[in-house]
């Protein structure tokens, strides 16, 4: 079996490389120790990934393949089943200039229970001469494989060729849409049949209950519209429910007048604290195409024509192009707060429906055999945020870290499925082990009351110590029973940790020849210690300053690397967060310290702007000068506030 790495384990594995390289000031053995846990960790988070079971596949989408030398065209390159991509190298536009992009989109979505994690690159791009130009593959690594995606061809002429909706079973459908009469005007008849709107299914919730927020574009026109701004979401943990590349239209009636309707983005939001929150608009920019009334002629005949042979049976002349960009309206999310926990209730969170089971599917245990305890929430609710649930362990048990999977349908409302927690654990000493109840109280927003789901007590035996060695963990003990040759990674860990070792001593040896003092100041003074002043040491404000020099000279990968480490060493510092947390877990603890909302959302997106961008060969130097000028800021607001005690 293959093992890949997830997002989280390249996270993780990226920030010990990093802490690795920049340890704490410690010496002697616990220098070694430091040193040696996070090559352990390292080692372990590289082959001990998920198995990715799903085929990748690669797609390029063109809102259209023949387009106007004045006119633009949207490019999309489309990931299946890509839930790790650490590269992207798009192709060469030599026919065609880069107006916008690339535009990165990432989500999930759940079909019949399969989870598809994609990823889409989007360009929009202007033809510089007509004729027929095939675009090569664009290329990407996702989960160490390299793949390539389809040649695209393309054709620019005088006109283009837009494509109108019609009914061909229809031939009492009227034209007048489509026909721009001398008394109306082309901006004015757009705004009275195309606009964007945003629906909610509720504007007044709790904290932690799902909204369902849905971006459509309602159309009765010839068409073609793109995407301009996308809403930040600010406040609000997002779940996407569709897939962003779909292309599905259904018709709806408004104010008596029939649409075709196309859903721009819908997903669930799941607040993250108290207060009113404004759903931003989504800007979309239209160009429409009208007949213009003096070509039109007989209706019949322009109808057969659009029928038969499409807009190129009409002469060019005929038609008229506006563009106009258009808005939908603000929306404004009142959240309240969760009423007051009756003292004992295990609160950690959970709102919706819950219930909680738990189990030890191993039949016998001896003394020192390491076995699982298996957690499994079952319901419908912010299911994807909720954490362990706290245990009350017996005395003589070891535990180890939790494993967690989810099996989620993220097209649920609210988000449902089942959330399952692996705990390792080792008894100590032999005898009767009684478990505890273990429970889960939750916030119920339709009855808004709390309710508590308890699994039942569990009582097990524990043997003598086994004569044969003690059980391992599940991976670990895959790897020693193989019979397989080792193979070529193994050989290439071998050589890393042994490189790995000569450093540690290396590093060891340079500190015990230069040993470090924590006042620096009273060792050139030579000030005797019974006048030596009290020295204060002064707080040092980080900045995102050592990542300049790679921002000047358009070193993307270094500079989003740097930047990370300055933010998380600004966390570290300021609010005692370890170096190791993933933006999202960055964002709650920062909401819990009376960081606002936006700004913990605002240092979120950026953290993750590192990730993405670190490992992409194509970064605009605007964009680089943009996340540096909003980090610098950022930090510095965070580090005006009275530091945490650690």
């Amino acid at each position: 079996m293959n093992f890949y790495l997830s997002p989280r384990s390249v996270r993780e594995i990226k920030n010990a490389a990093l802490s690795l390289f920049e340890p704490e000031e410690l010496t002697g053995l616990g220098f070694i120790m430091r040193y040696f846990l996070q090559l352990v960790f390292l080692v372990t988070c590289l082959f001990y990934g998920r198995s990715v079971g799903a085929q990748t596949k690669f797609r390029v989408i063109a809102d259209k393949n023949i387009v106007a030398i004045d006119d633009y065209i949207r490019v999309q390159f489309h990931l299946d089943n890509a839930e790790d991509v650490t590269s992207f190298t798009p192709p060469v536009f030599n026919d065609f200039i880069k107006v916008q992009g690339p535009e990165q989109i990432t989500g999930q979505l759940t079909i019949n229970g399969a989870v598809n994690h994609y990823t889409s690159f989007g360009y929009i791009l202007k033809p510089v001469k007509k004729g027929r130009f095939m675009l090569p593959p664009a290329k990407a690594v996702v989960d160490g494989k390299l793949f390539q995606s389809p040649s695209l061809s393309i054709v620019v002429n005088d006109h283009g060729a837009p494509k109108i909706s019609v009914d061909t079973e229809d031939e009492n459908v009227s034209l007048d849409e489509f026909i721009l009469r001398k008394n109306e005007t082309a901006k004015k008849k757009i705004q009275e049949n195309v606009f964007v709107k945003l629906d909610v299914n509720k504007k007044s919730v709790f904290v932690g209950e799902p909204i369902v927020a849905t971006y459509k574009l309602y159309t009765r026109l010839n068409s073609e519209s793109r995407i301009t701004r996308r809403p930040s979401l600010n406040g609000f943990s997002v779940v996407d429910m569709i897939d962003p590349e779909s292309r599905d239209v259904y018709n709806e009636t408004w104010h008596g007048k029939e649409y075709n309707v196309y859903i721009l983005r819908k997903a669930q939001l799941f607040p993250l604290q108290e207060g009113e929150f404004e759903l931003e608009s989504m800007d979309v920019e239209n160009t429409v195409s009208f007949i213009r009334e003096d070509f039109a002629g007989d209706e019949k005949t322009i109808w057969r024509k659009l029928k038969t042979v499409g807009e190129e049976g009409i002469s060019p002349e005929a038609w008229t192009r506006e563009t106009v960009s258009l808005s939908s309206l603000p929306v404004t999310i009142n959240v309240k707060p969760l009423p007051p926990v009756t003292t004992g209730n295990n609160f950690n969170g959970a709102v919706g429906v819950f219930r909680i089971d738990a189990e030890i599917p191993e039949q016998k245990i001896h003394e020192g055999d390491v076995v699982n305890l298996q957690l499994t929430v079952n319901g419908s609710g912010n299911l994807p945020l909720l954490g362990s649930p706290e245990i009350n362990w017996p005395e003589n048990i070891e535990t180890y870290d939790v494993k967690i999977r989810e099996q989620v349908d993220y097209s649920s409302t609210p988000v449902s499925g089942k959330k399952i927690f692996t705990i390792p654990f080792s008894p100590t000493k032999m005898g009767r082990l009684d478990l505890p109840p273990i429970s889960l109280t939750s916030f119920n927003p339709a009855t808004a009351a709390y309710a508590t789901s308890a699994s039942k007590p569990i009582s097990i035996v524990v043997l003598p110590p086994a004569k044969k060695p003690a059980k391992k963990p599940e991976a670990v003990k895959r790897v020693l029973q193989s019979e397989k040759p080792v193979p070529a990674s193994w050989i290439a860990v071998t050589v890393f940790v042994a490189l790995a070792l000569i450093f540690i001593v290396f590093r060891l040896y340079q500190r015990r020849k230069a040993p470090i003092m924590p006042f620096p100041e009273k060792a050139l003074n030579e000030v005797p210690t019974a006048l030596a002043p009290v020295i204060v040491p002064q707080r040092i404000f980080v900045s995102p300053d050592d990542a300049r020099p790679f921002l000047e000279n358009g070193e993307s990968s270094d500079f989003y690397r740097t930047l990370d480490r300055s933010i998380r060493r600004m966390l570290n510092e300021q609010f005692a967060i370890s170096r190791l947390e993933s933006p999202e877990q960055i964002e709650r603890k920062l909401l819990k310290l009376d960081v606002s909302a936006n700004d913990a959302a605002d240092l979120r997106h950026i953290l993750e702007d590192c990730e993405i961008s670190s490992y992409s060969p194509v970064v605009l130097d605007e964009k680089m000068k943009d996340d540096f000028d909003r980090a610098a800021d950022l930090m510095k607001k965070l580090q005006e506030k009275d530091p945490v005690s650690r």
